[in-house]
Formats: structure tokens, sequence, C-alpha cells
């Protein structure tokens, strides 16, 4: 797995403030494999508890794009994890 970005920005509603934070993962290797983590993280994280100081992780989101196999067998898909985090 290789993280190829993540940052983040302030948001906020008419009663809540937080942020917005953003990973891009890709992931590489035996199709089986890769299918199988793409599908895990996107059930898991979004029902994941959090437990973040001063926070409350009010959503996970799990984007997977379709994994993509090239000539020589490896596959790699790429994801982006969306946290939403409110000021406790």
């Amino acid at each position: 797995m290789l993280v190829e970005s993540i940052g983040s920005e302030p948001w906020a509603s008419a009663t809540f403030v937080g942020q917005t934070h953003w990973i891009q993962l890709q992931l590489e290797g035996h199709a089986d494999a890769v299918a199988a983590t793409c599908r895990r993280l996107e059930a898991e994280l979004g029902e994941a508890e959090f437990d973040v100081a001063g926070h409350i992780v009010a959503d996970v989101a799990v984007e997977a794009a379709l994994p993509v196999t090239a000539a020589d067998g490896i596959t790699s898909c790429n994801l982006r994890l969306e946290i939403l985090t409110i000021e406790d």
C-alpha cells in the first residue's frame, strides 16, 4: 500500500466546526489480494469507530476505483478515504 497524498481543509455547517481530511492510497499486488483488500476497506472503514481527542469522527467514506491489471500481472487499485471530523 502506497500513500500518494494526504490533506485536510476546514469544514463548517451552521452548528458545527471541523475539518475534512483525505488520504489517497494505491494498492498493488496479486489481483485477488488487491480486490479483497479494497472490498474490506470499503466495508469496514465506514462502520469503524475512531477515538480522536477533542473531535468526533462524523463520517468516513471510501471511494475505490476499479482495479487495473497490467501486462506483468500486477493489479493496482486507487482508493480515496474521506474523513469528516467535528470539534467536540
